[in-house]
């Protein structure tokens, strides 16, 4: 829970207050009438999380109490402090939301993730089912939360991304995430560690499947977040299961990516593991393939973890052939085709980082190819050559 960023303290004529500005004039947020004491927390406490305890050491250095006589009143003091600025709607409080677990929460893995979901699990979609724990973890790495109403603070910070359908905010502490196109979910907020994040839900309909589906691609980018925080990364690629070890077909939408896993599929039986996305992790030097529950349009998805054998970026040809390119190009064409998180510059490193990584323990190949039976012959024999 912090200070919201869109008050600041002023003095008029010696007199104190905590003004809104900005998009808090826009939603005609209360201005307070404040004293040297709140002044004197607020400034010392700006940028960092407002806990009853930090609170109570802020008053005990203000009213200089060395002795524990004043801290009862003191404890009691931080309290109402906090409560005075939650009533006031001076802080903003996602942070905050889904650190108690309760009854009816529901908890899935992914990929040795551990998710709990707070909220109604009527607009959960059914491909959840297949990563729900039937225990509470000891580890929980994000709580997701549902909220039915609308949001009470509308984003204030610097768009990281614009686009028709989506703006993502940076507020500090959070990400934050207007989904323009969606009719029902339309407000996602994670914080940066990953570990907490929420959904608005202002109003429902009869419209129950079009709740589900916006619900559930709106929590992808939340998972993403946490996902990343851990390590662990989600390309965009179809995937396969030949010689037990998972192999990538990965290039823009339409390229042709599932029809190559069909193609494989058809020509030697080989499963199908998802359809559009991946997630990667570097486990004591090897690359392992881990299943989504977000799988595009293909329909396909699993609960798995497979080594990966190795990426095939393609691109359609006439011919079947594979083009070498250089570790730097490979590395590069493994980064661009993630879809986690890159909003900053320590983010892009961190994605070259772990792509290099990836590069260092797995074949890539740089595949232009036609779409029937022969690509998956030609490829075989490459990949068979490759490997052994």
């Amino acid at each position: 829970m912090r200070i919201r960023t869109d008050y600041m303290i002023i003095t008029i004529k010696d007199e104190r207050y905590l003004l809104p500005y900005g998009q808090g004039i826009a939603q005609l947020r209360p201005s307070l009438k404040i004293n040297e004491v709140v002044e004197f927390v607020l400034r010392n406490i700006d940028g960092t999380d407002i806990t009853e305890d930090a609170v109570f050491h802020l008053l005990k250095q203000f009213y200089e109490a060395t002795n524990s006589e004043l801290d009862l009143q003191l404890r009691q003091d931080a309290k109402d402090f906090i409560q005075m600025l939650t009533t006031a709607q001076l802080v903003d409080t996602c942070n905050s939301i889904g650190k108690e677990l309760g009854e009816t929460d529901t908890f899935y893995c992914v990929a040795d993730l551990n998710l709990c979901f707070s909220g109604n699990m009527t607009y959960l979609a059914k491909e959840w089912e297949q990563f729900r724990l039937s225990a509470t973890p000891e580890t929980i790495h994000q709580h997701f939360t549902l909220i039915m109403d609308a949001p009470d603070a509308y984003p204030v910070g610097s768009v990281v991304i614009r686009t028709k359908d989506l703006l993502v905010f940076d507020t500090g502490e959070e990400w934050h995430y207007v989904f323009l196109s969606n009719h029902y979910v339309k407000d996602v907020r994670v914080s940066k560690d990953g570990r907490l994040a929420c959904a608005y839900l202002p109003w429902v309909d009869d419209n129950s499947d079009e709740i589900t589906q916006e619900l559930f691609q709106a929590m992808r980018p939340a998972f993403l977040v946490m996902a990343q925080v851990n390590g662990k990364y989600v390309i965009h690629s179809a995937s396969i299961l030949y010689d037990d070890k998972a192999y990538l077909f990965s290039a823009k939408s339409g390229t042709g990516k599932s029809t190559q896993a069909n193609l494989w599929h058809e020509a030697y039986g080989t499963p199908i593991l998802n359809g559009d996305l991946n997630l990667l992790e570097i486990i004591d030097q090897k690359c392992y393939v881990s299943g989504l529950p977000w799988h595009g349009t293909s329909g396909i998805y699993d609960d798995y973890r497979k080594p990966l054998g190795g990426i095939i970026f393609i691109k359609q040809s006439l011919q079947n052939h594979v083009v070498t390119k250089s570790v730097a190009d490979s590395i590069l064409a493994i980064s661009q085709r993630m879809i986690s998180p890159c909003y900053t510059g320590s983010m892009l490193e961190d994605h070259l980082r772990f792509s290099e990584n990836v590069y260092d323990c797995v074949h890539t190949w740089f595949y232009y190819c036609t779409k029937d039976t022969s690509a998956v012959v030609y490829l075989k024999d490459v990949i068979d050559e490759q490997t052994d």
